[in-house]
């Protein structure tokens, strides 16, 4: 199966992410990507934060690493998704999946949106 993120700069829908197994089993409130986990999903929720301007350090493509973890953990932060007494968990849940394929204009200070210069590889 293809990553169902198209190129370019406009985040997907949640109707683009469905048909990925273990994006629809978040989506429905039954999973969760975090430190540890691999694969196309990985991938999808790696290449929305880079279109909503996040840094993954030197995690590979497809690999949930503590750059992916990071940014994560900023992304929910920066957005209010925040678990009481917690913080920040730096995993991806049904609201961080939700938030990170919002509109593009819901990008808040401390994104930054990405630009043509931006590696996408």
């Amino acid at each position: 199966m293809s990553n169902p993120i198209a190129a370019g700069n406009s985040a997907p829908t949640r109707a683009q992410l469905e048909g990925t197994r273990t994006l629809d089993r978040i989506l429905d409130g039954r999973g969760l990507l975090q430190l540890g986990s691999q694969g196309e999903a990985v991938a999808s929720v790696q290449e929305l934060l880079r279109i909503k301007g996040y840094s993954l350090g030197q995690d590979k493509a497809g690999t949930f690493g503590k750059g992916t973890e990071a940014a994560v953990a900023r992304f929910q932060k920066n957005h209010g998704i925040l678990i009481e007494g917690v913080g920040a968990s730096g995993r991806v849940d049904m609201p961080t999946l939700e938030r990170l394929t919002g509109p593009k204009a819901d990008i808040v200070p401390g994104d930054r949106p990405a630009t043509s210069s931006d590696n996408f590889s």
